[in-house]
């Protein structure tokens, strides 16, 4: 049997041909047997089947095109997709690399325009967020940081870079605008504090901390010199050492200067509250009055707890205890260590010098933590500093840890061997340094000033305190005093004369018409005239006969004639206002003489220096409500050991330190 299409030979039970795929239809011959196809039918079958074959491979190419196109197609697309990541990509690392080639040259504002593009062309990497972030950190722009950081948070998509910039982002929250009230511009190899040595005024454990003031000691080599707020220098680097008595500065002059109170040239001077250098012999004293130095012994002790008596005119008795103190705890009390001579001290602060022994918290008449500190300051806006194993940290009354105990000592001249000790917090701030990296924290532990901003900060001071930037020193004001620098659109003037109108217009017409600040002693004093409006007049004199001439025999008289202008009082109690000075004019001159008197015109009314804020005290008030400054200048009035409450009329400078005293005729 035959194939009826290609004339293959099949089997006999065949139903396909092998070769071709026909279906074999089953003729049966007359003997049962299929014929063998003629040489027509073998032909027919053989140009069928190359048709055939010819349509199958037809059908079969079409698939393969289509996926070939469709393959070549994509191969394309993908290519361009590939060349514009690249190409921005490219873009990206260009932006970031022009950036920090800026960031090196201290080019800023180009160092932010190249993150700002990297950002633009890909904002869900989070590296531009954080460079940009540190570059406002360095620019002094803390609020723009916390802003990008914020941004990038949003943006990025990866979880790993959304947690670091949230973090970011939460612990500079708390970062404060601070503007520059002195440009970093003073050289100085230090600028420091120094600690407060008044034991007349506060017990040893009180005084643990650096003494406020408006200067700080600025070393240049050998030389020394005090510098104020403002980066003025008292009297140039004039002085050879720089220390501190009885909570004043006390210097070493290089050139001694003769003083005609002891008719001798001195070198060695203090610091008065008039701003003025003293003969610091005057500042000399007993121990009597000292308020010597607290410890632990089955209680609270006092080194001197065995001297204080009360009798004849003299009394020596220990302040009350107003703030939590460090203290040790010792084995025997001083008098029992006096008394079986376990000590050869004669001075109850060297006996515990002495003794190398751990401190504990003492507040109100509790211990509120172990003996466990290995040094330990005394409070200053609610934080103690306190150390172990060698690190700083602060902890409140309580013994709570605020700053965890991971830092530097911040202070290297706590004593006069140089003991590194950490400064106190003052005003709520606190200059922290952890392995050369500077920052600030405020009271509650939180960043204020970002690590790295400065190379070294010093205490805050009048909402102000100085840094280091760039090897050079300069001030910086914070928080609301840096908001206040920050120009405004409103009418200040204005502003400030509804302030001052919000005062009490009466209260000058209850005052005397005349005030005078004096001590009492010598021949100077500052006579304040007052007018009803606020407005005043007045002379400052300082008569010298020592200081005389060929042409003045007679002596020379320092003068200041002057005149201003005090704001409106305002009420703080039932016998006390506030005021400011609006104005002080100084009437210019020269020197002449008149009389055989040489006349110097000053530069500035003793008293009123330094004014801007000034309390009126009325009579009556309690004499424990007057600021000691205060007290200090009623003495050539009265007996003020003896005042329960005031007699006369006062107006005091509170910068200055200075009081001026009416009606006490």
């Amino acid at each position: 049997m035959y194939c009826g299409k290609c004339g293959q030979q099949l089997s006999e039970n065949a139903k396909f041909c092998p070769k071709c795929g026909w279906k074999v239809e089953q003729a049966d011959s007359a003997d049962g047997k299929q014929e063998k196809p003629g040489k027509e039918t073998e032909q027919q079958g053989k140009s069928d089947n190359t048709r055939q074959k010819t349509e199958r491979r037809k059908r079969k190419k079409w698939p393969w095109i289509l996926a070939g196109g469709i393959l070549i197609a994509a191969a394309g697309i993908a290519a361009a997709l590939l060349l514009h990541e690249k190409q921005v990509k490219e873009q990206y690392d260009d932006a970031l690399a022009d950036a920090g080639r800026y960031l090196e040259e201290l080019d800023y504002e180009n160092a932010e325009a190249s993150y700002l593009k990297a950002i633009s062309i890909d904002p869900k990497k989070e590296e531009p967020y954080l460079k940009l972030a540190d570059l406002y950190i360095a620019d002094h722009q803390p609020q723009k940081a916390v802003e990008i950081v914020r941004q990038g948070q949003d943006s990025v998509s990866s979880a790993n870079a959304k947690e670091e910039l949230s973090g970011k982002a939460e612990e500079w929250k708390t970062l404060e605008l601070y503007t520059w009230a002195v440009e970093p511009e003073v050289e100085a190899d230090e600028i420091y504090y120094l600690q407060s040595r008044d034991f007349y005024a506060a017990s040893e454990n009180e005084r643990c901390r650096q003494m406020e003031s408006d200067y700080a000691v600025i070393r240049q080599g050998e030389q020394y010199g005090l510098l104020d707020m403002e980066g003025n220098l008292l009297e140039g680097m004039g002085y050879t050492a720089v220390g501190t008595i009885l909570g004043y500065y006390e210097v070493t002059l290089k050139e001694p200067r003769y003083t005609s109170e002891y008719r001798m040239e001195m070198s060695d001077f203090y610091l008065a509250e008039s701003g003025e250098l003293e003969p610091a012999v005057a500042m000399f004293g007993d121990a009597f009055g000292s308020q010597g130095e607290y410890y632990y012994c089955g209680g609270l002790h006092n080194t001197v707890e065995s001297m204080l008596f009360t009798g004849g005119n003299r009394t020596w008795e220990l302040y009350e205890l107003t703030t939590s103190i460090p203290i040790k705890e010792m084995p025997l009390t001083y008098d029992e260590a006096i008394e079986t001579k376990s000590t050869d001290a004669a001075n109850g602060e060297v006996w515990l010098e002495r003794a190398i022994l751990p401190y504990a918290i003492w507040n109100g008449d509790e211990l509120k933590t172990d003996f466990i500190y290995d040094e330990c300051g005394s409070e200053s806006s609610g934080l103690l500093a306190v150390q172990q194993n060698g690190k700083w940290g602060y902890v409140n009354p309580e013994g709570e840890e605020i700053v965890p105990l991971e830092y530097d000592a911040s202070w290297q001249h706590y004593t006069e061997e140089d003991l590194a000790y950490c400064y106190a917090a003052t005003e709520g701030y606190i200059p922290l340094v952890k392995e050369g990296v500077w920052e600030m924290r405020n009271a509650e532990g939180s960043l204020v000033i970002a690590p790295s901003v400065f190379e070294e900060i010093l205490p805050v001071y009048e909402g102000k305190c100085w840094v280091k930037s760039d090897g050079k020193w300069g001030v910086i004001s914070l928080g609301a005093d840096a908001e206040a620098n920050v120009p405004e659109e409103e009418d200040t003037e204005n502003t400030a004369q509804q302030e001052s109108a919000s005062g009490d217009s009466t209260v000058f017409e209850t005052l005397p018409a005349e005030f005078v600040f004096t001590s009492g002693a010598g021949g100077w004093a500052t006579e304040l005239n007052l007018e009803k409006d606020g407005t005043f007049h007045g002379q400052y004199h300082d008569s010298e006969m020592g200081e005389s001439g060929e042409n003045y025999p007679n002596g020379t008289t320092y003068i200041c004639n002057f005149s201003g202008k005090f704001s409106l009082p305002e009420a703080e109690g039932e016998y006390e206002y506030s005021m400011h000075l609006e104005e002080l004019n100084v009437e210019p001159g020269d020197e002449y003489y008149e009389n055989g008197v040489r006349y110097v015109i000053s530069d500035l009314p003793y008293g009123l220096e330094d004014g801007e804020e000034f309390k009126i005290f009325m009579p009556g008030i309690s004499a424990e409500n007057l600021p000691d400054n205060f007290l200090m200048w009623l003495q050539g009035f009265t007996d003020v050991t003896e005042m329960e409450t005031l007699p006369y009329y006062g107006i005091y400078n509170v910068n200055g330190g200075t009081g001026f005293v009416g009606g006490w005729e």
